[in-house]
């Protein structure tokens, strides 16, 4: 059987069942669209911002809406379970909308063939196909929704020119755009006022798109390293990441065995959280200081066997190059803070001269996080930096891990930005950080 084609504003029944909902297009290039579902209430309003459901938030509370990814040649999928909807809501909502569509110019005029297609048994049963797009950067396709017992479709075709914001308020979702100052004291919310969504959740979605279709292998790791900064919210923060990779003598194995391998990819992941260019720069050291490859998606593949290639490495072991050499490009009052990954398997020879570059990178906009391949116990100098007075702020963590790939990346991401954070909220009281 056929599915019933609708017009704008139209309807057509559903089974009662579990359904499919796929929202499609064929967008221009360099367009970034996603699909999206709100679960509304008899208000028009959904109750929070867990009724949303997108591709970084892929399933609500309850389970009877979920995201299931991309359709092929352009579009997203949803699955609704119409009987686990819960009674207080009215109907389901499918949108679509632009990313930084005011940004590059584009609106759904862009875009051909519109449409939204109610799928059950694995048959389309209801479809609608929007015509006359024009200025529009978000739109709401169609809803699902109660009338009686039975479930119904209807055809919308409402078009916004301000995209996700514009759907998001429409349906009582507050949206921030930058993270702000906190208000002066208010009389409470009602009790069914929406929380905000912040929209870095949507430039997370839309990184995370990048990475698992150009460097799958690192999905895991992103979506650890975003619960971790999301816990933390850090997740609206951005900063340059640095890795400064101990080159010495005896870390000859650890490019063997893989553990560097390991933990470039992982602070890759958070390069791509926080950088906007996805880029994370690198410095390797033994005695000496060498400018390294930077680390991207397209590169990280081989970037250790390529480094273990340079001339003037596995010598001796001092820090205070490598602090100096990136405190020397930051000024005190940047917007931008640099988040320095420092990783070594061995004790220095410059005890003093690191203590001093340390000292003086905390007036910069510049936090060190020494991760030490081995035991605690093996690295009491790290540890006296870490607790080190004479700082205008706390500006260096530590910690020591024997075995890298041991460690899951939860836990890995929970270690290196356990003292970030705190960091942050001094180095920006001082006017360190802007």
């Amino acid at each position: 059987m056929a599915a019933v084609e609708l017009s704008m504003g139209a309807n057509a029944p559903v089974p009662t069942a579990d359904v499919t909902v796929e929202v499609s297009w064929k967008a221009a290039a360099g367009m970034d669209m996603d699909a999206s579902a709100l679960l509304v209430t008899d208000s028009g309003k959904v109750r929070s911002d867990e009724d949303f459901i997108f591709y970084n938030q892929p399933r609500s509370t309850d389970g009877s809406v979920r995201h299931e990814g991309n359709v092929p040649g352009g579009g997203d999928r949803l699955v609704v379970n119409l009987g686990a909807v819960p009674a207080q809501i009215d109907k389901v909502v499918f949108t679509a909308t632009i990313h930084d569509a005011a940004a590059k110019g584009q609106t759904f005029s862009q875009a051909a063939d519109a449409k939204i297609t109610v799928i059950s048994g694995g048959q389309p049963v209801v479809s609608f196909a929007l015509q006359g797009l024009t200025t529009e950067t978000g739109l709401v396709f169609g809803e699902l929704y109660r009338r009686g017992g039975d479930w119904k479709f209807r055809a919308v075709g409402q078009g916004f020119k301000t995209g996700l914001k514009g759907i998001a308020t429409e349906f009582g979702i507050s949206v921030d755009d930058e993270p702000a100052a906190a208000p002066p004291p208010a009389a409470p919310a009602p009790p069914a006022a929406a929380s905000p969504i912040d929209l870095s959740k949507k430039r997370a979605i839309d990184m995370r798109k990048r990475v698992e279709s150009s460097s799958p292998v690192l999905l895991k790791k992103f979506d650890a390293a975003q619960v971790s900064l999301e816990k933390k919210g850090l997740l609206v923060e951005r900063a340059e990441v640095v890795v400064v990779l101990d080159v010495s003598g005896s870390s000859r194995k650890l490019f063997r065995n893989g553990t560097y391998q390991e933990l470039i990819d992982r602070f890759l992941a958070v390069g791509l959280l926080f950088d906007d260019n996805g880029v994370v720069d690198s410095w390797l050291f033994d005695h000496r200081l060498q400018e390294g490859e930077e680390v991207t998606m397209d590169n990280r593949e081989g970037w250790t066997d390529r480094q273990v290639q340079r001339k003037d490495i596995w010598g001796l072991t001092r820090y205070a190059a490598a602090i100096e050499k990136i405190s020397s490009g930051l000024r005190r009052g940047a917007k931008t803070p640099t988040y320095v990954a420092f990783i070594t398997d061995g004790g220095n020879s410059d005890r003093r001269e690191a203590e001093a570059a340390v000292k003086a990178a905390s007036s910069l906009p510049m936090f060190i996080q020494f991760m030490a391949i081995g035991e605690e116990h093996e690295f009491p100098f790290l540890t006296a930096l870490d607790e080190m007075s004479g700082r205008e702020v706390d500006n260096a963590g530590f910690f020591a891990v024997k075995d890298v790939k041991a460690l899951s990346d939860d836990e890995f991401y929970d270690k290196v930005m356990i003292e970030f954070p705190q960091w942050l909220k001094a180095a920006r009281a001082k006017n360190i950080l802007a």
